[in-house]
């Protein structure tokens, strides 16, 4: 039997009280569940899956006012994974092969498991308004993010 999906449809046509007291529970628990960094306008959570991140924004007031869910793809784009190159004494040294034989697959791949699997913490700056990803391996690698969530730069 195939896997059933939800009409986006029935979610754009205005769900009764009981849907949407199903769906607030949903993302009230998602975000409980996250990993959460401050930001200027309150807390953003980030919940992370095989294949996408669910990012959920709340205000100071504790109350969620946003998600959207990213492929990591998009959170990962070659122009991020090209900047290894000049940042490549910082990295694994079996990704080294990985950068010199073009196989940026292997490499998003392995940042997305890491956030998956959350071996990545996160701290927010305030001053710049950007989010650093500090990766405890062999070396000390620091992946900066937007915040549009788009990896843009490695320290």
């Amino acid at each position: 039997m195939p896997e059933l999906t939800v009409s986006e449809q029935i979610l754009n046509a205005r769900p009764d009280s009981f849907i949407k007291e199903q769906i607030r529970q949903l993302l009230v628990q998602q975000f409980n569940q996250s990993y959460k960094s401050e930001t200027l306008n309150g807390q953003v959570g980030f919940c992370f899956y095989f294949n996408y991140a669910l990012i959920i924004s709340s205000n100071k007031n504790d109350e969620i006012y946003s998600y959207q869910q990213l492929a990591y793809e998009l959170m990962l784009p070659d122009s991020f994974l090209q900047s290894l190159y000049s940042h490549s004494h910082l990295v694994p040294s079996y990704w080294h092969t990985w950068i010199k034989e073009s196989h940026l697959d292997l490499i998003r791949k392995e940042l997305s498991q890491s956030l998956n699997f959350n071996r990545l913490k996160v701290k927010y700056n305030f001053n710049e308004n950007q989010f650093y990803w500090d990766w405890g391996s062999n070396k000390k690698i620091t992946l900066r993010m937007n915040n549009s969530f788009v990896f843009d730069g490695i320290i």
